[in-house]
């Protein structure tokens, strides 16, 4: 995929970075095209395959919360790997040398993105009640405050959230961009504002997890997850929903049971816990139309592409709660 994010290494430059992680010895590199944000190789040596992840150029254009998502990845997959048995990329090389830009090279995952596995309907529920309970792991990492850690950190959720939607629209207004009917959107979270409050512990949540970020094995149990650059410590209702982004929790019950077996504060359908799901839709929907701006140019196609689906969500969430008022009306 054309991103305006990604980098640009010659091949001389990748010679030497490549060189520099120790894999001179490679047989093949493959630029993969399916990111977005960084520009990606698959490096397939004789002891095994790697990828190597390079950020965009410092004077690149890019939302407030992507400044330095890089080393918020780096971090995450390091958080991953000490509290949780849940398989991630382990990092080989990291660094600035040669472009200037970070760069790091890690080990290819086994197994394959959920979106190319063919599971059957029992594999699918053996999957979601694995990838359950490893969500459960995730979220009992825990941070000093709510928000971006990169950005900034706030005592409560209530005024992350706020804060998170705010500076989308501040970086949506910068680029001359405008949401679809800004005015719904922000009367949508007035309204249900009182669900964030219910949200006291600041767990660490991916927020990333579509299904070519998650993989399954040949016999179709969950085998890790990748892309945790988007991690902020929030509500964990906000990581139930990419894996199915236009579909209902209450129908996963394989999640829901995997994930109730295992975390300390369950998944349960209250008012507010419908609300709270529906405002981390809501807020991801906004992410993608407003970071579609910055990656795609005007006249690619994929721009209109990614602020449909974008558009798409936004309004699902903001229809999900239509049957619903505030419980304290």
């Amino acid at each position: 995929m054309h991103s305006r994010t990604k980098a640009k290494v010659t091949d001389e430059q990748l010679l030497a970075m490549l060189n520099l992680a120790g894999l001179d010895d490679y047989t093949k590199v493959i630029e993969l095209s399916g990111g977005e944000f960084n520009l990606a190789f698959k490096i397939i040596t004789e002891e095994g395959n790697f990828i190597m992840k390079v950020g965009p150029a410092a004077d690149t254009v890019t939302l407030t919360y992507e400044q330095g998502i890089m080393d918020v990845e780096l971090w995450a997959y390091d958080q991953i790997r000490r509290h949780t048995d849940i398989p991630v990329p382990k990092i080989i090389y990291q660094g600035r040398e040669v472009i200037g830009n970070q760069w790091f090279v890690m080990t290819e995952m086994k197994g394959k993105l959920l979106c190319d596995s063919n599971l059957t309907e029992a594999q699918l529920y053996n999957w979601h009640y694995q990838f359950g309970r490893a969500l459960a792991q995730i979220h009992d990492i825990k941070g000093a405050g709510f928000g971006y850690q990169q950005v900034r950190l706030h005592q409560t959720w209530k005024e992350a959230y706020y804060d998170m939607v705010l500076t989308l629209l501040e970086d949506a207004e910068k680029q001359g961009n405008t949401w679809p009917d800004t005015g719904r959107i922000l009367r949508f979270i007035r309204k249900w504002e009182a669900a964030l409050d219910d949200v006291e512990v600041p767990r660490l949540v991916h927020y990333d997890l579509f299904s070519n970020n998650v993989f399954a094995d040949d016999e179709g149990n969950f085998a890790g997850l990748i892309d945790t650059e988007r991690c902020f410590f929030g509500d964990y209702y906000a990581d139930f929903f990419a894996i199915d982004y236009l579909g209902r929790l209450e129908d996963n019950l394989g999640l829901i049971e995997g994930y109730n077996a295992t975390a300390a504060e369950k998944i349960v359908f209250t008012v507010n816990a419908r609300a709270r799901l529906a405002l981390s839709r809501l807020l991801l929907g906004l992410l993608m139309f407003t970071e579609g701006t910055t990656r795609l140019a005007l006249d690619d196609p994929e721009h209109w592409d990614r602020k449909l689906l974008a558009v798409t969500i936004i309004d699902y969430a903001l229809n999900e709660m239509a049957e619903f008022e505030p419980e304290n009306l």
